[in-house]
């Protein structure tokens, strides 16, 4: 048995191939007060001929030079692509799929409650129309003592 580990660096590498980006690079910079950041910039397909290039740079800082400082940038270059080109990802790990199956039973559970609820306010508005209009025990007279 092995772990195998999904990286965002490389998720993005891909859908970068896929939605014809012509940049993906890790850059690095030291901010104003000397902190190291560890980064990746995209640059979007031009829209027309003379069009002048849109880059975009996502950030995460970090202290050491890992490959792993980066995925939280490449991680938010993902988000910022779906935001723009609509794509999804799946993940099909045994954790995520357990999780959604409880999220789903949690779903299921609150809608069946709510349907129930509304079955009951249903049923009590007519019980109150009927006991309103006389429809159980008649009309009130001076007689019954409605």
């Amino acid at each position: 048995m092995f772990i195998l580990r999904l990286s965002y660096l490389s998720t993005l590498y891909a859908v970068a191939y896929r939605c014809h980006i012509p940049l993906v690079s890790i850059v690095d910079e030291f901010d104003h007060d000397g902190t190291l950041l560890h980064g990746i910039e995209i640059e979007l397909p031009l829209l027309f001929h003379n069009d002048m290039p849109r880059r975009f740079f996502f950030w995460s800082s970090g202290q050491s030079m890992s490959a792993y400082e980066y995925e939280d940038a490449a991680l938010q270059a993902i988000a910022f692509l779906q935001s723009l080109y609509g794509f999804t990802i799946a993940d099909y790990n045994y954790q995520t799929m357990a999780q959604y199956h409880i999220l789903l039973q949690q779903l299921f559970s609150l809608a069946n409650q709510g349907a129930q609820l509304a079955l009951f306010h249903m049923k009590l508005e007519e019980l109150l129309h009927d006991l309103r209009h006389g429809a159980i025990f008649g009309p009130c007279t001076a007689d019954n003592f409605c």
